[in-house]
């Protein structure tokens, strides 16, 4: 993977841009969501991918978050084979979104952006919101979240994806499961993030420090931190971060907007927490955040002032 310099920008909400910039209001409460635009109108995903590009993202995400090879035999009513397919496809969407752009811009220097496999939390196949409880942890082994997850990871991975992106997770045990697949894999790489319901825990409800003690000891995961939690919260969740982490791991945020997903769509709950995602991003650089993007409700027009805050902050360190 190319981008390991200090600072990279992440994507966005690639939902929210189908939903806002190409009218997929369908999507929200699809059980596969913006997966299921894959087969629909791949074309406007390639938009989307393209228009993060444009606002200068190192790394871009595949359409591939609620793309469980489960969830895709349950709801299109299709074999594996053909669920492998569509997985697939959704990485070489982004694939070519990728390059496209880099045959644009590369006689101008500057680095290739990366592609990102999105892999979702067992959850997110359950399309109960309980991505943002974790409850499900309760009634399953490592053991069976480790199974769930297997089928993705080969997939993805092997499709050919710079690293994977484990997001969402709200749970410390689907953290453990994910560290164990991924010794099946022992080339791949990945980072991953938690969602948190507050300054101090995750959604499940573990301590943030204690659930990214876990990642210490994987050589394969890079990185970690939290996305698609209130952004108010991340300064807070970071100061926990015990010291190993930082100095061995990538530290990531990107979280959503602040608001809620309740009924089928994002609400505003807290009429007080109105900052701009950029206005947050120098105070997460100083507790040691480098790859900072945003997720839900996050648009690729917000990433235009996340782009500007990084890039002071690069300039001053080569000074």
């Amino acid at each position: 993977m190319e981008n390991t310099d200090r600072f990279c920008l992440l994507d966005g909400g690639l939902g929210t841009e189908l939903v806002n910039n190409y009218g997929h209001t369908d999507i929200n409460g699809d059980p596969l969501w913006s997966a299921r635009i894959i087969i629909s109108n791949p074309d406007d995903i390639a938009g989307v991918h393209n228009s993060f590009l444009e606002v200068g993202c190192d790394i871009i995400e595949t359409a591939t978050y609620q793309a469980s090879l489960e969830g895709l035999c349950r709801h299109l009513s299709v074999d594996a084979s053909k669920a492998c397919n569509i997985i697939d496809e959704g990485v070489k969407i982004c694939l070519r979104a990728r390059d496209c752009y880099w045959e644009k811009v590369k006689s101008k220097g500057g680095r290739k952006p990366s592609v990102a496999g999105s892999i979702g939390p067992y959850g997110a196949h359950l399309a109960n919101s309980s991505e943002f409880n974790g409850q499900y942890v309760d009634e399953l082994s490592v053991q069976e979240l480790v199974e769930w997850h297997r089928p993705q990871v080969e997939r993805i991975w092997r499709s050919g994806v710079d690293i994977l992106a484990f997001e969402t997770i709200p749970a410390q045990k689907e953290a453990e499961a994910i560290v164990a697949v991924l010794r099946e894999f022992p080339d791949a790489k990945a980072w991953l993030s938690f969602s948190c319901q507050n300054d101090k825990q995750t959604c499940h409800g573990e301590l943030f420090a204690d659930a990214v003690k876990t990642l210490a000891a994987s050589d394969q995961i890079t990185g970690c931190g939290v996305n698609c939690s209130a952004p108010w919260h991340i300064s807070s969740l970071l100061d926990s971060v015990p010291p190993i982490i930082k100095e061995t791991k990538c530290i990531l945020a990107y979280p959503n907007s602040g608001q809620v997903w309740i009924d089928s769509r994002w609400s505003d709950v807290d009429g007080n927490h109105s900052r701009p995602l950029h206005s947050y991003v120098d105070e997460w650089i100083e507790r040691g955040v480098s790859w900072i993007g945003g997720c839900c409700q996050v648009t690729a027009k917000e990433l235009e002032f996340v782009r500007k805050t990084i890039d002071k902050h690069i300039s001053k360190s080569k000074q």
